[in-house]
Formats: structure tokens, sequence, C-alpha cells
């Protein structure tokens, strides 16, 4: 089983497609925004060549953002190399799970957050991620507001670490 988390970290100003949202476009930066996608896109391709030139059977789980344009990248280049296998090849976004746990523990104020489960579908980034709410086991009764203040604050979870705009270091929801 080979993990790869290579490539490099989201600066401040990135998003994990690349793009600039409406935090980016306030605190602008010097660098590029697709610097992430275009290193870390080079360093899948040429690991993953290597994992097909050198271990065409192992599983490979993909943790380099952005995952949901990363893993494409991966599964081409194995079935270029004719050693693709849908079964190992995964993409691995556990972090979305846990910070949907966090963030509704939160809301409902609950000591323990992982005792909730909550399966997040979408992509790995603000504009396509959706955590299931009405999903969630133990279920859970949110009101508009914090549903509302969850689902947003799973749109710019990387935003609000890397800027540091969370009010403390329990993970206060973040609200518009």
């Amino acid at each position: 089983m080979l993990k790869c988390p290579p490539g490099i970290a989201r600066k401040p100003g990135m998003t994990r497609d690349g793009k600039k949202g409406p935090i980016q476009n306030r605190l602008a930066r010097s660098h590029s925004v697709v610097d992430l996608f275009k290193v870390n896109a080079g360093v899948i391709r040429d690991l993953i060549t290597n994992i097909a030139l050198t271990c065409p059977n192992a599983f490979v789980l993909i943790i380099t953002n952005p995952v949901n344009s990363t893993l494409p990248i991966a599964v081409e280049m194995l079935k270029k190399h004719n050693v693709f296998n849908p079964a190992k090849v995964f993409g691995v976004t556990t972090l979305d799970v846990v910070r949907a746990s966090t963030f509704v523990a939160h809301a409902l104020d609950l000591p323990d957050p992982k005792k909730l489960k909550i399966p997040v579908v979408g992509g790995h980034s603000g504009a396509t991620i959706l955590p299931l709410l009405s999903q969630c086991t133990p279920p859970v009764t949110l009101t508009d507001e914090q549903r509302d203040a969850v689902t947003y604050s799973m749109y710019y979870a990387g935003c609000m670490i890397g800027f540091r705009l969370t009010r403390n270091t329990r993970g206060t929801i973040w609200r518009r």
C-alpha cells in the first residue's frame, strides 16, 4: 500500500482547486493561486508513473491536494501504463468527515465530535463539498442558521485555518 502525500502545502491565498474565493480576493498574495495545482499535479504524474513501472499491483492512496484533481491524474497515468485497477486507487479525504463532525458538535455544543458520523460528498473543495447532515448518526437537529453555518464552514475550512480566522482553538464556526 502506497500513500501519496507529496507536493506543496497551500499558501495563504490558495484554494485546493487553484481558484480564488471571496477570502482570497480580499487577501491577494503575490504568488499564483494555481501553483498548488501545477506543482502537485506534476508530482503525482511523476510519482504514479514510477509506481506503475515498479509496483503496478500496489494499493495507492492519494492525499495530495487538490485530491479531487490529483486523483484523476493518478488514474489516467495508471491507465496509460495499462495497470489501472479501480479497486486499488483511492482518494482520501477523511479530513472532511472529521471537520463536519467537529463543526456540528460545536454548533450543538456537544462535548465529543467523535461520537458523530457525518458523510461528506462532492469534491474536496469549497464549491462542491457537501456534508450530508440528514445522514448523521446519531441523528441531529440543526436550526436553519446552524445548518447554514456548518455548511459554510465546510466550504471554507481550509481557508479558516490557513488565514487563522477561527476565533479560538476549539474551532469555533466561522460565520459570514
